[in-house]
């Protein structure tokens, strides 16, 4: 990675500041010597929960999956035709739950990382607690 020369305004006093080469972290301004953060690599589980991406990736594959079961509603009705469009939900959304966390991975977007494997926790818990009742009501 190249070196770069970092500088910014701050963001008190508003004057002009070189903060080095590749900076990041807490700083003291020289001019007024207040301090503040630049470029901070950690974000804050609030920071992750209030980005877009976590969302994205937390709903995107549940409401996938959630339109396939109401498409084979509407194209098959009721029979083995919508308990295939139901097992194809029920495959979708773990995959792409997971596709999208592996591409929030490699993209290093964290929210949309977290958010993917929210969202793959959440279908396999709801996934055993099914199995679970199902199990029970057969007792």
């Amino acid at each position: 990675m190249a070196d770069v020369e970092v500088e910014v305004d701050c963001p008190h006093c508003g004057g002009r500041i070189n903060l080095g080469t590749n900076a990041s972290g807490a700083f003291d301004c020289p001019l007024c010597n207040e301090q503040f953060e630049w470029n901070s690599d950690a974000p804050s589980f609030l920071d992750i929960l209030f980005e877009m991406g976590f969302w994205i990736g937390a709903l995107a594959p549940f409401l996938l999956a959630c339109s396939v079961i109401v498409l084979g509603l509407m194209i098959a009705g009721d029979g083995w035709g919508f308990l295939a469009w139901a097992l194809v939900s029920v495959v979708l959304w773990p995959v792409v739950s997971l596709a999208i966390g592996l591409y929030g991975y490699v993209a290093a977007r964290v929210p949309l990382m977290f958010g993917g494997l929210v969202s793959l926790a959440v279908s396999i818990g709801f996934y055993l607690l099914f199995w679970a009742v199902v199990a029970v009501s057969n007792l």
